[in-house]
């Protein structure tokens, strides 16, 4: 759990080290929201290849691409 500081009692070095702590967090922060914008582009555009298939186009072929994300 995290506990509470008062970061006025605090000197230089410990200063330092909270900037760093937060500018690793804030760059984590930043990379798993770039990962999700991208989950979430191939998610509407599977979504969107998904409402191609409908009972109009039953019996038709089909090509399905055979990616890393299959």
């Amino acid at each position: 759990m995290a506990q509470s500081v008062n970061i006025t009692e605090l000197n230089l070095p410990q200063l330092e080290m909270l900037k760093n702590q937060l500018d690793q967090e804030v760059e984590f922060l930043s990379t798993s929201i770039a990962q999700l914008k991208v989950v979430q582009t191939k998610y509407v555009e599977a979504k969107d290849c998904l409402n191609v298939l409908n009972k109009s186009n039953e019996g038709k072929e089909l090509l399905v691409p055979l990616t890393s994300s299959v």
